[in-house]
């Protein structure tokens, strides 16, 4: 057999089961560089498809490489101040995650997975109704300036901990950087900034819960064309999205995804 037949052998993947992984890529890809909160159903759909944990390794390496497009392309908005007040605890909450994982199976992690994605999905729900109220915040972004370092550390220590177990930290993330007041540039440039450290920081866990493989890469391998061609879209049609249609279907997505993997 061919390397590609190799391939979907070994995962039992039909062509339906690795089209929606190659949408999935796609989506990784166009969420990055236009609508970083959008990600969140990728986990759930490729649970769909794959064991949980598999799932969550395979998707590690394609939110790696677009990470690494987007920074490249936003480097100069990326605000590092706000890096030296989360990164440090999101390192104990990845910490935290990898703990958590290394005593669940793929089929306890399931549902686990599913409440954390409804729970984010409720949480961008209160960000929309509710995230230009919070007090105690200035109303204008200074990107010299960090607000309630010790809420910042709080952040940082939860979304490395959701991050990690689920890929799903995106609407905690996006509440922080709503809080601060971040441009809409800033605010995807710094987002994938963040996560770019933060997926770095799991791959020795994940390679120790023998999460990432060799097998887990040859997959994403075939997958990372589909992010590339995603992330281009993202940055042509960005200007042009009618963002509030796009979450709306997105979080639909997410909404019914997390409930299969709960049910």
């Amino acid at each position: 057999m061919g390397y590609i037949e190799n391939i979907l052998a070994f995962y039992s993947l039909d062509m339906v089961g690795m089209s929606l992984l190659a949408f999935c890529a796609v989506f990784v890809g166009f969420s990055k560089s236009a609508l970083p909160g959008a990600i969140i159903f990728i986990v759930p759909v490729s649970v769909g498809v794959l064991p949980a944990k598999t799932a969550v390794g395979v998707v590690l390496p394609l939110l790696m490489f677009a990470d690494l497009l987007t920074t490249g392309y936003f480097f100069r908005k990326i605000n590092l101040n706000h890096m030296k007040f989360i990164l440090p605890s999101a390192f104990c909450g990845v910490f935290a995650g990898y703990m958590l994982m290394g005593r669940m199976s793929s089929e306890d992690l399931k549902p686990l997975i599913g409440f954390i994605v409804l729970g984010m999905l409720i949480l961008k729900q209160l960000i929309q109704i509710s995230g230009s109220r919070f007090s105690g915040y200035s109303k204008k972004y200074d990107p010299g300036h960090v607000e309630k370092p010790l809420v910042s550390t709080f952040f940082g220590l939860i979304m490395g901990t959701i991050a990690t177990i689920a890929h799903a930290a995106g609407p905690l993330t996006a509440l922080y950087l709503v809080l601060n007041r971040f441009p809409k540039t800033q605010f995807v440039a710094t987002s994938a900034g963040f996560f770019l450290f933060i997926n770095w920081m799991k791959v020795p866990f994940y390679l120790d819960l023998g999460i990432l493989s060799g097998e887990v890469l040859k997959l994403d391998i075939l997958l990372f064309p589909f992010v590339i061609s995603g992330f281009i879209l993202g940055i042509r049609v960005l200007r042009y999205i009618p963002q509030r249609k796009f979450d709306f279907l997105v979080q639909v997505l997410a909404f019914f995804a997390s409930l299969k993997l709960i049910f």
